[in-house]
């Protein structure tokens, strides 16, 4: 506790000075700029208050300054560019005012420039980009404006650039996409607007890609396609248009995909489904339409129970059909018929429009038994070439089928074990298909609207 007493100024011969996670107060003493041999002086995790001294300007051997976590305040003092030697600035956790001076492009071996979680202003300066040795630029959660220079895209050593909440405006300079070491690139909650850069898929050590709640518009590059590497991809709470590339489905690495909260359109790529490591996927507040595919259904935290869509496992495609000849399935705008599912609606074609049924179905494709009787009680045989309940639609001219799957029947839903399903079994089958939002009474009244005759 107390304060750092003035005569560490007299230790000159000192080249390593560390007082951390303690509960030091007061300001820094200038009388420390004395410490000329000192090459690494860390403060961080303290009480300490004040204006940074420009006397730790006369540092000329300083490479370390840590003075993070601290209640420091006023600005950043021009001095501190006098630092040649220096590897590492962290002020992150301060309360740090005013301008960046340009004079920190004098650091000409800073790695790391950690400044965030202060209240900077002013515009980030386009001499940081003569930073030639830099890995780290981390300003985020600062007040800090203007337009995120282009010539960042110089800083060919960077690995994580991090401007997230600030108040930045303009466009996403497309030559970030030069930076072919940076791992990390956020600028979520800022005000930026334009284009995603399709040049950002040239940076083939992104491992995690944050644009979220900024006013992005225009379609996602499907370029975002060829980054190998990526982890997590988040651009939620833009305008973005457009439809999800099917590109995306190539991202075998991503564990982490939030699209929602904008304005995509068309059906969710199937292709999504072969992300096997992918753990969190947000697709709500979209006009996404279609089905989900039915791979999706594996991801541990999702909200695909907002989109009001059905799942999908097998849909014919090449069908030659004419408009409207193909039956939609729970399409809000074909459709005449609702009925209410939990927290989703459920809507089918006029029966008028289709033939459809549900059939039991050996290994080949043949029939065993129409399953409109069996769903009012019968039970039936259930051998092991059963894979699965699968829908048929047809419609009105007999022109065109879809066909929905409800998979692996026999070891998720034959609970009994007596190789046989009854009326409680299909209900469950119904129940899981539709993302488990509904009720039995729910699902008995899916069955009566949707497959009967």
């Amino acid at each position: 506790t107390g304060r750092i007493p003035l005569e560490l100024g007299d230790l000159v011969s000192l080249e390593w000075l560390y007082i951390i996670d303690n509960k030091l107060n007061g300001e820094i003493p200038g009388e420390l700029g004395k410490l000329v041999n000192l090459k690494k002086l860390h403060l961080g995790n303290n009480r300490l208050s004040g204006q940074i001294s420009g006397e730790l300007g006369r540092l000329s051997n300083l490479r370390h300054l840590w003075l993070e976590d601290n209640q420091l305040t006023g600005s950043l003092p021009a001095h501190l560019g006098n630092l040649a030697a220096l590897e590492q600035l962290q002020l992150n956790g301060n309360r740090l005012t005013g301008p960046l001076p340009a004079e920190l492009s004098g650091l000409a071996n800073l790695k790391e420039l950690s400044l965030w979680e202060n209240q900077f202003s002013g515009e980030i300066p386009v001499e940081l980009s003569r930073l030639g040795n830099l890995n780290e630029l981390l300003l985020w959660d600062n007040n800090l404006s203007g337009k995120i220079p282009a010539e960042l895209g110089h800083l060919d050593k960077l690995q994580r650039l991090e401007l997230q909440r600030n108040q930045l405006t303009g466009q996403v300079p497309p030559e970030l996409g030069r930076l072919t070491e940076l791992v990390s690139l956020h600028l979520a909650q800022n005000q930026l607007t334009g284009e995603i850069p399709p040049k950002l898929g040239q940076l083939a050590s992104l491992e995690s890609l944050g644009l979220w709640k900024n006013q992005l518009k225009g379609t996602i590059p499907p370029e975002l396609g060829d980054l190998g590497n990526l982890n997590g991809l988040y651009l939620s709470g833009n305008n973005l248009t457009g439809r999800i590339p099917e590109e995306l489905g190539g991202l075998t690495n991503l564990g982490s995909l939030w699209l929602d909260s904008n304005q995509l359109t068309g059906e969710i790529p199937a292709e999504l489904g072969d992300l096997a490591n992918l753990d969190t996927l947000y697709l709500r507040n979209n006009q996404l339409a279609g089905c989900i595919p039915q791979a999706l259904r594996a991801v541990p935290s999702n909200d695909l129970h907002h989109l009001g869509l059905p799942f999908c496992d097998v849909l014919l495609s090449g069908l030659t059909t004419s408009p409207g000849s193909l039956v939609p399935s729970f399409d809000p705008s074909h459709t005449e018929y609702t009925i209410a599912v939990g927290r989703s609606r459920v809507t089918v074609a006029p029966a008028k429009d289709h033939n459809a049924s549900i059939f039991f179905l050996d290994e080949n494709g043949g029939a065993i038994a129409d399953a409109d009787a069996a769903l009012g009680g019968h039970q039936f045989d259930f051998g092991p070439d059963l894979p699965a309940i699968r829908i048929r639609v047809v419609s009105d001219d007999g022109q065109a089928t879809r066909i929905y799957t409800i998979a692996d029947l026999g070891t998720r839903y034959d609970t009994n074990e007596n190789g046989v399903i009854d009326r409680d079994e299909a209900v469950a089958a119904i129940v899981d298909y539709f993302n488990e939002v509904i009720s039995r009474d729910e699902a008995i009244g899916v069955i009566r609207l949707y497959f009967s005759t």
